[in-house]
C-alpha cells in the first residue's frame, strides 16, 4: 500500500522478498537505504535484518527507538530540516555507538534533492570504508 508503515509486518515481508530476490541474482552485498520515513522503516526493520544486509543508510530520518542492528550506519541530516531535525539523527547515531556515521549537510528535509551530488558523494565514500 501507499501508507509507508515499512515497520510494519507488510513491510518487513516486501523487504525480506526483495532482499531474497537480490540474493538469488547473485548480488551478496546489500545496503538497505531509506529516505524521510523510509529511513524510520529502515531503522526499525535493521535489527530484524542484520543477517541478510551488510549496512545501513539513513537520509533525513531515523527512529529514535530503533534497537542497534549491530551493522555499520550512515546517517545524513540537514542542518535545516524541521521534520527531522539534525540533533534528533545525531542523538540516534550516538545511541548506535562507533558503528554509526553521522554527517550533517547543509540543507532542509529535501537534502537529497537539493544536494545530491554532496549526499552521493558521502554516500560512496561510506560504502568504500564498509
Amino acid at each position: 500500500g501507499w501508507k509507508g508503515d515499512w515497520w510494519t509486518a507488510n513491510g518487513e515481508d516486501t523487504l525480506r522478498s526483495t532482499i531474497d530476490y537480490m540474493h538469488q541474482r547473485g548480488m551478496n552485498k546489500l545496503y538497505l537505504a531509506g529516505l524521510s520515513n523510509g529511513a524510520v522503516g529502515a531503522s526499525e526493520l535493521a535489527y530484524k535484518l542484520s543477517n541478510t544486509i551488510d549496512g545501513l543508510i539513513l537520509i533525513s530520518g531515523a527512529s529514535m527507538t530503533a534497537l542497534d542492528s549491530g551493522l555499520p550506519v550512515l546517517v545524513l541530516g540537514g542542518n535545516q530540516d524541521e521534520r527531522m531535525p539534525s540533533s534528533m539523527l545525531r542523538d540516534y547515531a550516538n545511541q548506535i555507538g562507533s558503528k554509526a556515521s553521522f554527517i550533517e549537510l547543509e540543507g532542509d528535509h529535501f537534502l537529497l534533492a537539493k544536494q545530491f551530488d554532496a549526499v552521493q558523494q558521502q554516500i560512496s565514500a561510506w560504502i568504500k570504508q564498509h
